[in-house]
């Protein structure tokens, strides 16, 4: 009889065990199918819309930048402007530098930039206004738009580009499709390497203009403040309640 009952619950419990493993691979299971129809509905489905939407937004940005190029250059062409970006070495004078300086990595107005560094047909890539001229379909294009991608992520782009500076105006060496996005986009500065070519002194206007900017320059570290006629910056610190030699702090700025 011990026997014959030690044998019962010994079937007794291994139909418990296979029971109780049939309910949890069960379970299991459906808990898998949900969750791969959850992801298949849902979040995939989602993540992958929001992916290719913002591709196609990321292209369009791109078609919308190529047709101001185009309009730009229509302009240039019809009131016989430049037509691409100032080509620094064209327009520098060796004879009259007096010699380079690096500033660092600066805040730079994306307006002041005008050209490009060096003549090397960079520049017919671009409108007069930075804007891409190449078609949609160019590695150009897509080194484009990846850069906008880049500036839309949280980062942003953090790389700072690399401009000569030469009497206020700015010449991008190094950062040319990063300046193009940000100006696409609207953005009012740039960080930026600089490196000041300095012009002899002489009696040249705008030489003296940049000499007397240059003067407020170290006191602001501003280069959206130029002015056409020597005293005015005096007479703009006087207006503000400073001292002709006050510095100005980051709340002034």
């Amino acid at each position: 009889v011990n026997r014959k009952f030690c044998a019962y619950l010994k079937l007794l419990c291994l139909f418990n065990c296979l029971l109780f493993a049939a309910i949890i691979f069960t379970n299991t299971k459906e808990i898998s199918v949900r969750r791969n129809k959850f992801y298949k509905n849902c979040d995939h489905d989602a993540g992958r819309v929001d992916i290719m939407g913002f591709e196609k937004e990321v292209k369009q940005q791109y078609i919308i930048a190529n047709d101001k190029a185009a309009r730009a250059h229509r302009g240039s062409a019809k009131q016989f402007a430049i037509k691409h970006p100032v080509v620094l070495e064209n327009i520098l004078d060796r004879n009259k530098i007096a010699y380079k300086i690096e500033l660092g990595v600066l805040e730079i107005p994306t307006n002041q930039i005008v050209g490009i560094a060096a003549a090397d047909q960079r520049e017919l890539l671009y409108a007069s206004n930075f804007m891409p001229l190449s078609k949609a379909n160019t590695e150009f294009a897509n080194t484009w738009r990846h850069l906008y991608q880049e500036f839309l992520s949280d980062d942003g782009l953090c790389k700072p580009i690399r401009c000569y500076e030469y009497l206020g105006k700015f010449y991008v060496q190094d950062g040319a499709k990063r300046v193009s996005v940000l100006k696409h986009h609207g953005a009012a500065t740039v960080f930026s390497e600089v490196i000041r070519i300095m012009p002899n002194c002489t009696q040249e206007r705008n030489v003296q203009n940049y000499y007397e900017f240059l003067q407020h320059f170290r006191l602001t570290r501003l280069y959206q403040i130029y002015f056409s006629n020597p005293g005015d910056f005096v007479k703009l610190q006087s207006a503000l309640g400073h001292e002709a030699n006050y510095r100005w702090n980051d709340t002034d700025r």
